[in-house]
């Protein structure tokens, strides 16, 4: 006859190899490379602005009788705006080193492919457009300057629409208009304080340099979102 089965042995050998299987796995596990975390999607914050009544830029008097299309709108935003917008450009945007100060190109670069603006350059751009009687921006150039830097008189170029806005965050700065010439003679010079908004166009746009220097003993650094349109992104685009 056969020799009979030992169940009892047969149902130990079975648990034991279950539990050998068991800390194996775990073993495993625990020695297995950890998994790179999911890459995340850049931050979308809003940026709200506060309800108050802000004047049509259009009825600013001028800043002086020599370039009459240069307007200053001191407290433009309160300081709540103001930090939320530097909330926003610090958690959101990608910063690049250029010529000694980092700046944030939002919507693409001009004559090549244009690129999607975050949310909160959106609202800003909608609310100055409302202060601008309807006039349309597609750009924001944002500017950081360290106490000392500055960037050298320049002209902004045919790219653009020649209309620009300035939103100064932070610390004050000297802003200074000058000749299109080998001279480069100083027109004037005016202060750009916090959360101040600059406009210019006609001839200060098209027939002058600007520039701006941010002083040794400023505080802290001073953020600008330089507002424009850009009439061409490619060939192939129209707007």
């Amino acid at each position: 006859m056969g020799m009979a089965l030992d169940f009892a042995a047969l149902l130990r050998e079975a648990r034991d190899a279950r539990r050998a299987g068991a800390v194996s796995a775990v073993e495993a596990l625990a020695s297995a490379p950890a998994r790179a975390p999911p890459t995340q999607m850049p931050l979308q914050l809003d940026w709200t602005p506060s309800t108050a009544r802000r004047r049509s830029m259009r009825s600013v008097e001028p800043v002086h009788p020599l370039l009459p299309s240069v307007r200053l709108v001191r407290e433009w935003i309160d300081e709540r705006e103001q930090d939320d917008l530097l909330s926003c450009i610090d958690r959101t945007g990608s910063w690049q080193s250029l010529r000694g100060r980092r700046v944030q190109c939002l919507g693409g670069q001009p004559g090549k492919q244009r690129e999607p603006l975050p949310r909160w350059a959106i609202s800003l751009l909608n609310l100055v457009s409302e202060r601008c009687d309807g006039e349309a921006f597609n750009h924001v150039l944002v500017n950081e300057y360290l106490p000392g830097n500055g960037i050298e008189p320049h002209r902004d170029g045919p790219l653009y629409q020649p209309l620009v806005l300035i939103l100064s965050l932070g610390s004050e700065c000297s802003f200074s208009f000058y000749s299109n010439d080998l001279i480069r003679r100083e027109i004037f010079t005016l202060r750009l304080p916090p959360r101040s908004l600059l406009l210019f166009s006609d001839e200060a746009y098209e027939s002058c340099l600007h520039g701006c220097t941010l002083e040794d003993s400023a505080e802290t650094r001073r953020v600008s979102l330089t507002i424009r349109r850009v009439l061409s992104f490619g060939e192939h685009e129209h707007d």
